[in-house]
């Protein structure tokens, strides 16, 4: 990371594509010919499943995620220890050492920051950056009501920061749905608030940000799991279990998160995979039959890599090359870098060498990572529990797309999907005016969305017009 040979800044990762016998390109486009290529109907379709694929949408065309080498020194087996102050101090000072090496020759940085826990964090770590080596770092939020509103926190937090934070309405998001839907260098976008995400670092960039930072990966790294309080003796896991908040509350959490799983630790590994198998796929009451396929080939290769024990990697490499994509299609969009600090390798490997259970400190849901930010953010901020949903601004925005709604209802026959076996098309077209006329709760954005904007892009491209 920091500054090439050339002067210029480079994301500590990124894609690179490539064809046989051909030097490795960070753009998809600069890749196809001009005659074209036959699309991959097998990336489509996990495409189409916001699963995350190993190849490009066009035959012929391979990518590979390029990380630069972990720019977090881990401290190892020394810093193993249960003391959770001791392991909140470490975090603390491990993001900043994070940050001035993620954004080593940066003058000027943005954090996607609107109000949440993880981003909030983050910007307050970005501003202390600033004061320690000369730069500069602003917020960039998108503004909208919704459910577990973030402007109250958005607002406190501005005060206690005492930096900008620019606003971007949904609606000035609308004309990118003209330019990035439905696809960006090459591939789809899948992802339902990449372009709200667009707009706000195309904002950033027009201030002068050299890069954008996100909380991305924050959820995986920080949560914690209750279920690892039967790590402790009974006698502790029992009234931690009882006290903990921040998580959905079950109607019998001693039982669910300490004792239930001390008694499936001792289930032989082999039984697990067995039930694992036997459990009813999920799967939506449209999906065609390669589509049922490639979920059946996805779980099984989960069930497959489950050990007898032991923390497995919070961001699995499929959801990590998922993320480098939309990562990839949104620095390309917005004309400016995105990191994301906390999928960072070493930075991941030293956090997760820590006993689990103590990123519930105090008893509640990223309590660690809570407590390493005392003083950073206002309490009232540090302490919430709630979390902001998107579907009211995700609306907002379609509504002001020139017409988004009717537009996406004329990819509803799903042509090339249907006729790929992924998707069956009288049942999806009923979901589908259903997403669009807004009596599914939101739900669409997160699996009819997808399917529309593969199959318009499969549609731009030729293929089942």
């Amino acid at each position: 990371m920091g500054v090439d040979d050339r002067g210029v800044w480079r994301s500590p990762a990124r894609l690179e594509f490539h064809r046989p016998s051909e030097a490795p390109r960070e753009s998809l486009a600069a890749c196809l010919p001009t005659s074209g290529l036959p699309l991959d109907e097998e990336d489509l379709v996990l495409r189409a499943m916001l699963a995350a694929p190993s190849r490009t949408p066009w035959s012929g065309v391979g990518v590979r995620l390029v990380e630069e080498p972990a720019s977090f020194a881990s401290a190892g087996g020394a810093l193993r220890c249960s003391d959770p102050s001791v392991l909140a101090r470490r975090l603390r000072l491990g993001i900043e050492e994070l940050l001035d090496r993620v954004l080593a020759g940066v003058t000027r940085v943005a954090v996607l920051a609107g109000g949440g826990v993880d981003s909030s964090i983050l910007l307050a770590h970005a501003v202390a950056w600033a004061k320690r080596t000369g730069g500069t770092a602003f917020g960039v939020a998108l503004d909208f009501a919704s459910p577990g509103d973030d402007r109250p926190h958005r607002e406190a937090l501005r005060a206690h920061l005492g930096c900008a934070i620019l606003e971007v309405k949904p609606e000035d998001a609308a004309p990118r749905f003209d330019t990035c839907y439905p696809d960006v260098d090459a591939a789809p976008l899948t992802w339902p608030s990449a372009l709200m995400e667009i707009e706000a670092m195309g904002r950033a960039r027009a201030e002068g940000a050299e890069c954008v930072l996100t909380g991305v990966g924050a959820d995986e790294l920080f949560d914690g799991d209750p279920t690892l309080l039967s790590a402790l003796p009974l006698r502790r896991a029992l009234p931690a279990a009882w006290r903990l908040a921040g998580f959905s509350r079950p109607r019998a959490p001693l039982w669910t998160w300490a004792a239930r799983p001390r008694l499936a630790a001792r289930v032989p590994a082999v039984v697990k995979r067995a039930r694992a198998r036997l459990a009813p796929l999920a799967l939506p009451d449209w999906a065609g039959p390669r589509w049922e396929r490639l979920a059946r080939a996805r779980r099984d290769a989960a069930i497959d890599a489950m050990s007898a024990g032991g923390r497995g990697p919070v961001v699995p490499e499929t959801h990590r090359l998922h993320l480098a994509w939309l990562r990839h299609q949104q620095s390309a969009a917005a004309g400016v870098p995105r990191v994301d600090p906390f999928l960072d390798r070493g930075f991941v490997e030293e956090v997760t060498s820590w006993p689990a259970h103590m990123l519930l400190a105090g008893d509640l849901r990223r309590g660690l990572f809570r407590e390493a930010a005392r003083g950073l953010v206002p309490e009232s901020l540090r302490l919430r529990t709630d979390k902001a949903i998107f579907e009211p601004g995700l609306d907002r925005f379609l509504d002001a797309a020139p017409s988004g709604r009717a537009r996406l209802a004329s990819l509803a026959d799903v042509r090339f999907l249907a006729s790929a076996g992924a998707v069956r098309a009288g049942p999806f077209g009923q979901a589908a005016r259903t997403f669009l006329d807004r009596r599914d709760e939101g739900w669409g954005w997160s699996d009819v969305w997808p399917v529309l904007a593969v199959e318009a892009f499969a549609r731009k491209s030729g293929r089942a017009s």
